[in-house]
């Protein structure tokens, strides 16, 4: 019997790759077995199964990494990656994006501040100036290609419509602030390429989503984030590439 390690809100995706790889005969995928893959989550769950135990696929060391937006940064700069940078302290200028914590999703802990009177309670989290960028991308990673691009589209609620918002001042780019992914061709991006060839030399993680953005004042591609599982229900195509990529690996 083989299994996927995954954790509890990251489920609903191991369940599906789980269905399409027909690696469990169960309903429900069990977190205490050694993995074949592990999505998500870079920690055992017994003492037969080491949280330093590796697979072919991600490695707990990599998705630690991932999971952790300072730890990750650090990584990225220590390979000369242009990344978000965080720090602590007081900014020099404003606006800045506060980090309540380092291993939130979906916008979790996210706090953007113009000025010391909006910052002072933070004071004693890890910050990052705010980066001008005209677009971000999500960009699926295989083996080291890429095989899948989106561009983070927002879609303003009625509420936004009503009130004449037609922009945010301060994007964070989510779903849960009304953004989507619309697919782009992954033809004609050549600087793109070049990030994501750089990166994988630095960060060489087997599957996932890649979060990118056009830095405006830079003139570069800077990486945000590394999510190395990805939710995959809203689109079948991506799942089928993961399932494609992941069945090779096993019959290989």
């Amino acid at each position: 019997m083989k299994y996927i390690l995954t954790r509890k809100f990251l489920k609903p995706t191991a369940r599906l790759l789980a269905k399409e790889l027909g690696l469990v005969v169960r309903t429900e995928i069990v977190d205490d077995t050694f993995p074949t893959i592990r999505w998500g989550n870079s920690e055992g769950s017994s003492e037969d199964s080491p949280s330093n135990e590796e697979t072919i696929y991600n490695s707990p060391e990599l998705i630690y990494f991932a999971s952790s937006k300072k730890a990750f940064s650090t990584m990225m700069l220590e390979g000369n990656i242009t990344v978000i940078e965080f720090h602590k302290g007081t900014p020099e200028h404003y606006p800045v994006v506060v980090r309540t914590t380092l291993s939130g999703y979906g916008g979790k802990g996210i706090v953007v501040c113009e000025n010391w009177e909006e910052f002072g309670q933070y004071d004693a989290c890890w910050w990052s100036y705010w980066y001008n960028f005209s677009y971000e991308l999500g960009v699926h990673i295989l083996g080291g290609m890429v095989v899948k691009v989106f561009r983070k589209e927002w879609s303003p609620t009625d509420e936004m419509i009503s009130l004449g918002i037609s922009e945010l001042k301060y994007p964070i780019r989510n779903s849960k602030k009304g953004y989507s992914f619309k697919l782009l061709s992954i033809e004609g991006h050549p600087k793109l390429y070049k990030t994501v060839e750089e990166f994988y030399k630095v960060f060489p993680i087997q599957m996932g989503r890649l979060d990118i953005g056009w830095d405006v004042n830079s003139k570069c591609y800077r990486v945000i984030e590394f999510n190395s599982a990805p939710g995959l229900a809203e689109n079948d195509n991506t799942l089928k590439l993961y399932v494609d990529f992941l069945k090779e690996k096993l019959n290989g």
